[in-house]
């Protein structure tokens, strides 16, 4: 019998103990921060950064941008490492040590809007896309393609190792995770046909006939293509 009370003391002190439990998790997610930033590998997201884009009649969707910390970097800085258009392939999955910018990455939003209203052809933000030497090499490479123009893949072959190595090329440029600011959308067929995109062709289309518009450049693509 002197049983039977236990549950009715012990079902408040769980609900205490739960409560407690909620309170401390900031705390502790406060704590490991900290932790992270100090060993150089705190990440930050912006989810759902601007919305919906609706420019023209082609649907652009969401862009996730993620920011990264390091030791080279000032303590207020973060370098870009992630732009994703949302549903593309490769897109990764929000990390439960990311939380929501807070203002670090605004000077990659103010570009962004102004890519995207046409007052600016060029970024100028700190750069830290993660991949092996090869696929670093070619990422760099295409931040040699100027706006309002296209390359082909066996070009950016050329640039960088031969054209023995266009599969190769086309694979790495397939896995750029800093779209839209590293232009893989600017790499093209050789006989100037879209090709893949990770993005969607769609939106491939739309980039290019945007910058078209912008620098008033006659784009050599393969007409069918959209």
């Amino acid at each position: 019998y002197l049983t039977q009370p236990f549950p009715l003391i012990l079902m408040p002190f769980n609900a205490f103990i739960n409560l407690v439990e909620e309170i401390a998790k900031p705390i502790t997610l406060a704590l490991r921060l900290f932790g992270n930033l100090l060993s150089g590998t705190l990440m930050l997201s912006l989810i759902a950064y601007l919305g919906v884009w609706k420019l023209g009649a082609i649907p652009i969707g969401n862009v996730l941008v993620v920011g990264t910390h390091d030791e080279s970097l000032d303590a207020d800085e973060f370098a870009i490492c992630g732009v994703y258009l949302t549903g593309q392939r490769y897109e990764p999955q929000l990390q439960a040590d990311w939380i929501p910018d807070t203002g670090f990455l605004a000077d990659a939003s103010k570009q962004l809007d102004a890519y995207f209203a046409g007052d600016l052809i060029d970024f100028d933000l700190p750069l830290a896309p993660r991949g092996t030497p090869f696929q670093q090499a070619v990422w760099l490479a295409l931040r040699d393609i100027p706006f309002g123009s296209t390359t082909a893949y066996g070009q950016i072959a050329e640039q960088v190792a031969d054209r023995t190595k266009t599969r190769a090329v086309a694979a790495a440029i397939g896995r750029n995770p800093i779209g839209i600011v590293v232009p893989c959308h600017r790499v093209v067929g050789a006989d100037g046909s879209l090709t893949g995109y990770a993005g969607g062709l769609d939106r491939k289309r739309w980039l290019l006939d945007h910058e078209a518009t912008v620098s008033g450049a006659a784009l050599p693509l393969r007409s069918g293509d959209s």
